[in-house]
């Protein structure tokens, strides 16, 4: 019999922009990322050498001809068994990455209430309560706000995210500035603040491409976990015993 020492766990993760795989044995575990497909795909076949199970949470749904043994390949969908309940409405509308964050977080922290943000493209912040997936809000990410400001308007320029910024914004780019960051940061913090007043054991997670950014501006105790829907994939992977 192969034990569980000796398999290889493979999460998946195809979002908007990149494509991000956490590869991981009962020793250690290590990322990688890329937005091309064929870059990833070449570095996981050499594991897959040995006994191994993976897990793809395909957000454009494009993957076909794998070439992987498909009894050995789970895709996420919203009738895939989870170590969670659900109450969300519309499962097949929920975002794979929702739901495997929601995962990874009640691996973290069990019996515990967690609210959820993953900082991406879109930022979402969603509750986990009783072990259970309650839902929560979706908006615009930190690159879609700057980006919608310029495309949609006349003048406006398009800028990226600083470090560093003084409110009030005494010029354009700095008032388009406070108006982005200081925007999230607050919309953010309102969910906290909303949070923790039902919930004042509960803990804070955050993840995504632009967490280990906002952590710095958030004034609260918060958990940041870049590889939170990686791990949430193959806390999945697990227990369907693929």
């Amino acid at each position: 019999m192969i034990s569980k020492k000796d398999t290889i766990y493979i999460a998946i993760d195809i979002g908007n922009s990149y494509i991000k795989a956490l590869i991981q044995n009962e020793q250690n575990s290590f990322k990688i990322a890329s937005d091309k497909w064929d870059e990833i795909k070449q570095q996981i076949i050499s594991y897959t050498k040995k006994n191994y199970s993976i897990i793809i949470s395909d957000v454009k749904e494009t993957l076909k001809d794998l070439p992987f043994e498909k009894e050995k390949v789970l895709f996420l969908n919203s009738n895939t068994p989870l170590p969670i309940g659900n109450q969300y409405l519309t499962p097949h509308t929920l975002g794979y990455d929702r739901i495997a964050a929601a995962v990874g977080a009640y691996a973290m922290f069990p019996n515990t209430p967690c609210l959820i943000i993953d900082a991406g493209t879109a930022i979402t912040i969603d509750l986990l309560v009783h072990n259970t997936f309650q839902g929560g809000a979706i908006s615009p990410g930190i690159k879609l706000r700057y980006e919608a400001l310029h495309q949609f308007t006349s003048k406006l320029p398009y800028l990226e995210k600083i470090e560093h910024f003084t409110y009030p914004g005494k010029n354009t780019e700095d008032s388009i500035h406070n108006g982005v960051l200081n925007g999230v940061v607050f919309e953010i913090e309102k969910h906290i603040e909303l949070f923790l007043a039902q919930f004042n054991n509960g803990k804070i997670i955050i993840t995504g491409g632009d967490s280990l950014y906002l952590v710095k501006f958030i004034k609260k105790t918060i958990f940041a976990e870049p590889n939170l829907v990686l791990k949430g994939l193959i806390n999945i992977l697990e227990y369907n015993a693929i």
